[in-house]
């Protein structure tokens, strides 16, 4: 077992990752801690935007947001992360819609933490074709996915698309829609935007395109010239903090910039659970309590423990958007010598009424009374729960549990990442799916 597989496509949804999981050949332990080091997807910056943000006024997300609210979902589609959505994707092909070339940078932030940059992120963007048509809804397009993609932001809350100036439809200002999740494993459900809004395009720059490029932008300069931004059903309130500003040319294409302000839980405020590998054990344990964390680093829990690197958010106290994780030990000597976190109160009963049936010297799950923490709850289907409709508990934490009839000791691992999830369920463990929901994962 010492091969190391990547993803069939890096693109894959997240529902097809984990079907694939039953297929995947064995990736090794270190291998796959190498791959949790390895660089993140590098974005252009955009710099400082505004010296202020306020949050981008909430719009419809209109007729045909290919999300599953309205028919179609592209968002669970393989091969909808990407960055250029000139192009059909995956079953649809791969024609290139013809257009002036248009790039699409944005910046989302934290309006309610000084415009902090929101790293991780993820935005979905759709607009129609220069003919005015949208993919998979218009007649003769409704089998293509042209012009939508979803892109995760870098750390400066950043992203970058590459596509085609929009044409102008009767009865709307050009324009391009987007929606802001929290993380691109939650993107890919198509569930739980935390934001739907939409961006508009300057007149000067639209009129150039339209006028310069009549043959490609059939009937829109007709159109521009009937509409107004405030006649506009969804402009008509105001563009201040949706008004791309773009500059460029017909010869070079044009370059479109907005920063997207949303309100975001403030990161600082969050707990932190630690995760760590032991090189001797072969185990994994994750670790809350700042006291015992400390106390790894200083070497005090004994030799061979290491930070993977991965870790994910909390509230630091409970309230209406969580509920309490126990943490749970195994007996000193016979053991088993791992931690078991569980947030399903009918799972906790269980184990106390096993433990209290089981002499000392068995083996047996004994609750701490320390150690544990607050996170999201989950839906019957292993979706995370929008409790209240808070946007705090959106990423999945999967359990894999490592089959002891294959090892010496038992051992749970819990990790936010699809793709660690398929790794190690294909090097035999137990894939117990979502067990709870975090504020982030990092």
């Amino acid at each position: 077992m010492n091969s190391r597989v990547a993803l069939r496509d890096p693109d894959a949804s997240l529902s097809e990752t984990l079907s694939t999981l039953a297929v995947r050949r064995p990736l090794t332990r270190r291998a796959m801690l190498r791959r949790l080091g390895g660089a993140g997807l590098l974005l252009t910056p955009l710099g400082s935007l505004a010296a202020t943000c306020g949050v981008i006024p909430a719009e419809t997300e209109g007729p045909y947001p290919g999300d599953g609210t309205n028919g179609p979902n592209a968002l669970t589609q393989s091969g909808i992360v990407r960055s250029d959505v000139r192009s059909n994707f995956g079953p649809s092909g791969n024609a290139l819609s013809t257009g002036i070339p248009l790039t699409v940078r944005l910046q989302v932030v934290n309006a309610a933490n000084d415009c902090a940059p929101l790293g991780g992120y993820a935005v979905y963007i759709w607009h129609c074709d220069a003919q005015g048509r949208y993919s998979m809804y218009s007649t003769g397009v409704a089998n293509q996915n042209f012009m939508r993609g979803v892109q995760v932001a870098d750390n400066g809350g950043n992203v970058t698309f590459s596509t085609i100036f929009p044409g102008c439809y009767a009865g709307r200002w050009p324009h391009i829609h987007f929606e802001i999740y929290p993380s691109t494993a939650i993107a890919t459900t198509g569930r739980s935007a935390l934001r739907i809004s939409q961006l508009a395009l300057p007149a000067s720059v639209s009129q150039n395109v339209y006028s310069a490029a009549s043959a490609l932008y059939p009937g829109s300069t007709t159109n521009l010239s009937r509409i107004t931004l405030a006649s506009d059903n969804v402009f008509s309130d105001g563009v201040s903090l949706q008004m791309a500003d773009v500059v460029g040319s017909i010869d070079a294409g044009y370059i479109a910039t907005l920063q997207i302000g949303v309100s975001a839980p403030t990161a600082v405020s969050n707990g932190v659970t630690v995760e760590y590998y032991n090189t001797d054990l072969d185990h994994y344990v994750m670790i809350t309590d700042p006291a015992e964390i400390a106390a790894i680093d200083g070497g005090s829990a004994g030799p061979g423990w290491i930070r993977t690197g991965k870790s994910f958010e909390f509230e630091p106290a409970t309230g209406s958007n969580s509920m309490p994780v126990y943490r749970f030990y195994g007996s000193v000597s016979p053991g088993p010598n791992s931690h078991f976190y569980t947030i399903n109160e009918a799972e906790k009963a269980k184990l106390l009424e096993l433990a209290g049936q089981t002499p000392d010297d068995r083996p047996r799950w004994n609750l701490e009374p320390a150690g544990g923490f607050w996170a999201g709850d989950v839906t019957p289907v292993g979706a995370c729960a929008m409790t209240n409709g808070s946007p705090y508990y959106t990423v999945p934490i999967y359990r894999l549990y490592n089959n002891p009839s294959r090892v010496e000791d038992v051992n749970h691992r819990y990790t936010g990442s699809a793709e660690v999830a398929a790794a190690m369920a294909a090097e035999g463990w137990i894939l117990e799916g979502v067990v709870f929901c975090a504020v982030r994962y990092n």
